[in-house]
């Protein structure tokens, strides 16, 4: 979701993209395809400028699926980047061209590292250290999410993985037969966590499983409620009534994603501004929680 974010901040962009550059055989074209199911038109385009701008230096042909092909640029362009306070920031030097053909204006990009990545222990980079394991399959988000439950249905995985039931459902029957994952007769399932735990040199109870769109697309919309209020001007009783409406889109979007919030409380009308204000704080806390590690994938 830096696509997302990373416009109010260049530099954070540019890292994230030069992020995407140094992992890019290690990251899942296709899992990046389905999460971006349902986004805005405005962040597939973002998307496929920094797949076509990852792809003209790559040696990965696949980054090509995720780009959007055009010739001329569009009529309407904008500036990438925008200020904290909305204003857009302006393009010093000349514009690079690949952002350019997706209809943004910004200053030429050059990736400034080439990094290999080396495997190791480290909790927040597990799902790349079992990525260079099993290669880019649902395997390595299916042992990273089993590693923070203790027991879950097939569906609660395939939702958290990024990937169909049916792929989900193949792979596990495999993993079952391999006895390093356990379905009970209730059809849930359950990893070895001792055995994972022991092999990679970690400690699963340090290991959160983070549904990054989920959360930063409810941060989105309560920003957006905060920034439209403010240009809006609304009455008390309007600013009350779409904060309702916010809580309750919220709440359908963090349904099942195992984030912890408070959205689920009753509210009533004159209540709602109150705990949204409350709902955000808690949300950005879960950004940067203190006692685990959230594992990093895209």
């Amino acid at each position: 979701m830096t696509l997302d974010f990373g416009r109010d901040d260049p530099r954070l962009f540019d890292c994230m993209m030069d992020w995407v550059v140094d992992y890019q055989d290690k990251l899942s074209v296709h899992r990046l395809k389905t999460i971006m199911k349902g986004q805005s038109e405005l962040i597939q385009q973002l998307l496929s400028a920094v797949a076509t701008s990852v792809d003209t230096i790559s040696s990965h042909p696949r980054w090509s699926a995720l780009t959007r092909t055009s010739t001329a640029p569009p009529t309407n362009t904008q500036p990438l980047f925008v200020s904290s306070s909305g204003d857009d920031l302006p393009t010093i030097g000349e514009p690079d061209p690949v952002f350019l053909l997706h209809g943004f204006l910004r200053d030429r990009w050059q990736p400034r590292t080439q990094a290999s990545y080396k495997a190791n222990s480290e909790a927040s980079s597990l799902i790349i250290s079992l990525r260079c394991l099993f290669g880019i399959s649902p395997r390595a988000e299916i042992i990273a999410f089993m590693l923070t439950q203790n027991a879950v249905r097939q569906k609660a995985i395939a939702t958290a993985s990024g990937y169909s039931i049916p792929s989900v459902q193949s792979i596990l029957k495999d993993m079952v037969s391999s006895e390093y994952i356990y379905q009970a007769s209730s059809g849930l399932y359950e990893i070895d966590k001792p055995r994972w735990s022991s092999f990679f040199r970690l400690d699963s109870r340090s290991l959160i499983w983070r549904s990054w769109t989920q959360l930063m697309t409810a941060i989105r919309i309560i920003d957006d409620f905060y920034a439209v209020s403010e240009a809006a001007k609304w009455s008390e009783y309007m600013q009350k009534s779409m904060a309702l409406t916010v809580i309750s889109q919220v709440r359908d979007i963090l349904s099942g994603s195992g984030i912890l919030h408070r959205f689920n409380e009753p509210c009533d009308l004159d209540h709602a501004p109150a705990l949204l204000s409350i709902c955000i704080d808690a949300l950005l806390q879960e950004l940067n929680p203190s006692h685990a590690v959230p594992l990093q994938s895209a």
